[in-house]
């Protein structure tokens, strides 16, 4: 799998490598149909599986990032990628600590029982009897452990704790993210990665969708946006991000961060697959 690796906004402007994916995928890339499972090479079964939109998605309106499940192992193209890139960076083994920031997931499920290390997870809920609730969950999709729950922006967890750390989707709902990121990088061990996947604008500037007024409350500079959880069914997405998360990971405790896309069709991976890695 080809991988696209950049480190600021003006190279991304001028890759001619960048403008080539994309031009591929809009005008020669397949895509998944209602006509039936389409097979791709899936990363993390390491071999050809069938693949299948979401129940209830229009083909015309699907996004082959979140859409197209893979039969095998039940994830979608963003996750095999991160959890491929995981598996292939960090050097994953036995006296290796990984943390997730979503642990009622099947992204941990996977991690638990592939990754061959210990793997530490956790929930922003604060209500035991709830955490309960999930346990519950979690065990029925093949995880073990009771969750755990810890607020990102103020980490439970001591320094130096983690080798890496992988983050679906929630930085975005943090309102401060740099703190978010400052207890990330106070968590990991020096050379630890992060690895995170958050809505991406491929702007130069983050997108800005709320924010809190000085009494506190939200102030919603554009048309609310939320996305579904296994526990509340919606929360409240603050940004999209742009390029300057490289810069703000720079000035909150890492030495090196970039935007990757891996990229290759036949396995279910096209353009616009950007993900965060940031090494402490």
């Amino acid at each position: 799998m080809e991988t696209i690796s950049l480190e600021c906004w003006a190279a991304r402007k001028d890759s001619e490598l960048v403008r080539a994916y994309w031009w591929y995928d809009e005008h020669v890339g397949h895509r998944i149909d209602s006509q039936g499972p389409l097979r791709a090479y899936c990363v993390l079964c390491r071999a050809s599986k069938p693949m299948e939109l979401l129940e209830g998605i229009n083909p015309a309106a699907m996004d082959p990032r979140e859409h197209v499940i893979c039969r095998g192992c039940g994830m979608n193209a963003r996750v095999r990628a991160v959890l491929d890139l995981a598996r292939n960076h960090v050097g994953l083994g036995g006296d290796r600590h990984v943390y997730i920031m979503e642990q009622v997931t099947r992204a941990f499920v996977w991690m638990q029982q592939h990754l061959h290390c210990e793997v530490t997870g956790s929930e922003f809920e604060s209500d035991s009897r709830k955490r309960l609730v999930l346990s519950d969950y979690l065990h029925r999709i093949g995880g073990v452990g009771s969750i755990e729950f810890n607020d990102v922006t103020c980490s439970r967890y001591e320094d130096s704790t983690f080798d890496a750390v992988v983050s679906f989707e929630v930085l975005e709902h943090v309102p401060n993210y740099p703190s978010a990121l400052a207890e990330l990088s106070r968590n990991l061990k020096d050379g630890g990665l992060l690895i995170a996947t958050f809505p991406f604008a491929d702007t130069q500037e983050t997108i800005v969708r709320a924010r809190l007024d000085e009494q506190g409350k939200v102030e919603h500079l554009l048309e609310p946006e939320y996305h579904g959880d296994t526990i509340s069914g919606g929360i409240l997405c603050w940004y999209h991000f742009g390029w300057d998360i490289l810069d703000a990971c720079a000035k909150n405790g890492f030495r090196r961060a970039k935007m990757v896309m891996p990229w290759n069709p036949a396995a279910g991976m096209h353009f616009g697959h950007w993900i965060l890695m940031a090494i402490k």
